[in-house]
């Protein structure tokens, strides 16, 4: 369709026969990097806690961690998704510890 262009069929891209064209165009392939992975926070890490820690322990960390960050109490942005965070962290240490 167009001679000598990537949409006429016979074209291929050009393959660099080192590494030198990379690191004089780093920036063009930027997406090729190895993204960071993101640390997902545990239930645990949530409430400070540690896994080992008994559930009664867990629980006196819950209950202080509400009352600080209870949107009732503190009026922030921030303060509302902290709390939602620990009690979706406390709902999943009850799931965790049920026998």
């Amino acid at each position: 369709m167009f001679p000598g262009t990537k949409y006429s069929g016979d074209w291929e891209p050009p393959q660099p026969e080192d590494n030198s064209y990379y690191e004089e165009h780093e920036h063009e392939y930027k997406y090729y990097r190895p993204q960071q992975k993101v640390k997902i926070e545990s239930c645990y890490d949530v409430l400070g806690v540690s896994a080992d820690d008994d559930l009664v322990t867990i629980k006196k960390v819950y209950r202080s961690l509400s009352k600080i960050y209870h949107p009732d109490v503190n009026q922030s942005k921030l303060a509302e998704e902290k709390f939602k965070k620990i009690t979706d962290a406390w709902e999943q240490v009850q799931e965790l510890n049920k026998v």
